[in-house]
């Protein structure tokens, strides 16, 4: 999250599950912190509670796994 710190991205492409932190950590302050940018989310999560404490984020869009490229592009 330290680029949050120094920067405002364009456009952010956001795992759920990364290997070292939590992606809806990671939404939740850009949106408390009210970054202007972007946010496409990426999982293969099922998990219903999850999925709905993101979409109550409203990222900008939300794709799950495998990713479309041509989808991602016109997200962002």
């Amino acid at each position: 999250m330290a680029v949050l710190d120094t920067s405002s991205p364009t456009a952010v492409i956001l795992d759920l599950m990364l290997p070292d932190g939590d992606g809806i950590q990671i939404l939740e302050r850009i949106r408390h912190d009210q970054i202007h940018t972007k946010v496409a989310v990426t999982t293969a999560s099922s998990d219903s509670t999850k999925l709905d404490r993101v979409r109550a984020l409203q990222p900008d869009s939300m794709m799950f796994k495998p990713i479309d490229l041509p989808q991602l592009l016109r997200a962002l």
